[in-house]
């Protein structure tokens, strides 16, 4: 399933701006809040170019898929152009269990964009058995 992103305003603009382009009220206007109910941050939702308040569904934010010519792990996803003031980090560990998420061994790279995001691969050489991704959004 392909999300249909939809961004207003079409300027560029910071989190807090864009909190409040969304009138989001007192208690779920931070970054950790999820109006929507959905699980997903609005932190996350502004790093993607989400509508705060849209449900949507958690798997279909980013793809992921091994390349067993290369022996990677690949997680690819699409950072807002609009979203100014955030980062995406993809970060890995070995286990669940007890995760220890470093960004070490991580390649990153620009693959394509449109007229409203940039597409990202992040990848991992699973040399060394089991490799779990994520993404980590920081203001």
């Amino acid at each position: 399933m392909r999300l249909r992103f939809e961004l207003q305003p079409a300027d560029a603009l910071t989190f807090a701006e864009w909190a409040d382009a969304y009138s989001l009220t007192a208690g779920q206007d931070g970054p950790a809040d999820s109006p929507a109910g959905d699980g997903i941050s609005n932190l996350e939702k502004y790093a993607f170019g989400l509508i705060p308040e849209q449900p949507y569904n958690p798997g279909s934010l980013f793809s992921m898929r091994i390349d067993a010519a290369s022996g990677r792990i690949i997680l690819r996803y699409e950072q807002s152009k609009r979203a100014t003031d955030v980062r995406i980090i993809p970060i890995w560990s070995a286990s669940l269990a007890e995760p220890v998420w470093n960004t070490a061994s991580i390649e990153t790279t620009r693959v394509g964009e449109t007229d409203t995001h940039e597409i990202w691969e992040a990848s991992k050489a699973m040399s060394d058995g089991a490799c779990f991704m994520r993404l980590r959004f920081e203001l």
